[in-house]
């Protein structure tokens, strides 16, 4: 989250964002889009992450035990409470697919 204005900065500036030279064009002008997430900060502030549209290039690929990708759902009467219980339950698993739809900057600088 600390580097996401930054990024929306750069991301969203017709002109070079560091306003340097006014009438050079920012080639990655609203070419990508900014994903911000608090939970990587608790890896690291400075580094980021870029990854390709899944239309691209299909990085992390998410399969289903025989193809079933609706969860399971389970009801039961209980003894020990007035009404039902409920079981909810899915398998799926994660295969890393092609690596170059993925890349981490581990910037350091400032």
């Amino acid at each position: 989250m600390e580097l996401e204005f930054t990024f929306e900065t750069l991301v969203s500036s017709a002109a070079d964002p560091a306003g340097l030279h006014t009438l050079v064009k920012n080639p990655v002008h609203n070419k990508m889009v900014v994903v911000a997430d608090a939970e990587l900060d608790a890896i690291s502030t400075s580094a980021w992450i870029m990854a390709s549209s899944p239309m691209d290039c299909d990085t992390i690929i998410v399969t289903h035990l025989n193809g079933q990708e609706m969860p399971n759902l389970d009801s039961f009467i209980a003894t020990d409470t007035l009404g039902m219980k409920f079981n909810m339950y899915g398998d799926a698993a994660v295969t890393v697919g092609d690596y170059k739809g993925l890349y981490k900057n581990p910037y350091t600088g400032s």
